[in-house]
């Protein structure tokens, strides 16, 4: 009898774990809203903390300011062909320099890039404009406010150098790069390091 009564308490404590009463269900789930990190993930039942985006948001007033700058007339036929037909890539290239955290925002144009490589941490101050500022909110994308110094350094290839200021300090930064035509496409060649 004593074993009958201890199988019963055994199942019956079972069946409670196993199927928790709903007002436990619910407040589980109410204590876990309010406890979860703002900005945190639960992933398998642990809660993760989502890491910093790599790129802040560009406004379209920063965006149209880049156009404008690459719509500004070159003294060189070639120079401003070859600006032309790289023109995609160069805004991208431009974009990312005004809004970049951290160096691995650059891994996003590793598709167009001659050799691809994978950017990572501690490098932001060298290759990030904003990387290195100390009074900028990195929240918001630097602005671009000059285009310039554009070369060929050969028949396939274009280099030229953006000049960003921090609208929120006055900060400045200026970044060189340099893209390449290869079978038709222009690639990345080179992103030089971030300059005061």
């Amino acid at each position: 009898m004593r074993q009958a009564v201890t199988y019963i308490l055994a199942a019956t404590g079972a069946a409670m774990v196993a199927a928790p009463a709903p007002a436990q269900t619910m407040l589980d789930k109410l204590l876990q809203k309010i406890t979860k990190p703002k900005g945190s993930n639960t992933q398998a039942g642990t809660p993760t903390t989502a890491p910093p985006a790599a790129l802040a948001t560009i406004s379209p007033e920063q965006g149209a300011a880049i156009d404008r700058l690459l719509a500004t007339p070159l003294q060189e036929r070639g120079v401003a062909a070859a600006r032309a037909g790289a023109q995609p890539l160069i805004h991208r290239l431009i974009a990312t320099g005004a809004c970049a955290r951290m160096s691995d925002a650059w891994n996003a144009l590793n598709r167009d890039a001659l050799v691809p490589y994978t950017y990572h941490e501690p490098f932001s101050g060298e290759l990030v404009p904003m990387g290195n500022l100390q009074y900028h909110d990195k929240t918001h994308c630097l602005d671009v406010v000059r285009i310039a110094d554009w070369s060929m350094p050969a028949a396939n290839a274009l280099r030229f150098r953006a000049y960003y200021i921090a609208a929120d300090s006055n900060e400045a930064k200026g970044q060189t790069f340099e893209v390449q035509q290869q079978d038709g496409r222009w690639m990345l060649r080179t992103i030089g390091q971030s300059l005061s």
